[in-house]
């Protein structure tokens, strides 16, 4: 479980800071999953199935890239995440 858990801050710190091919400049990237304060509270609050949508609407910025990974395809907080930057995107 914690090799999954970890997975997605992993990809996101890997191509984001390390040279490929010429130095470049960083890109900003976070993993919803990896602040338990924030999980903890927003799902006591909201419940577990809003703990990526309710950062999505707090966090996201116009032009920004949401990425998904759930390994059912069908994990209700991640493919409510996704509509919610959806709808953030309007």
């Amino acid at each position: 479980m914690r090799q999954r858990a970890a997975r997605p801050k992993h990809s996101t710190w890997l191509p984001n800071f390390r040279r490929y091919l010429r130095e470049r400049p960083g890109l900003y990237s976070e993993a919803l999953s990896v602040n338990s304060s924030t999980l903890t509270c927003v799902g006591n609050d909201y419940g577990y199935d809003f703990v990526f949508s309710r950062q999505v609407e707090a966090f996201a910025q116009p032009g920004d890239v949401l990425i998904g990974m759930t390994t059912s395809g069908s994990s209700r907080n991640v493919v409510l995440a996704l509509q919610a930057r959806s709808g953030a995107a309007r």
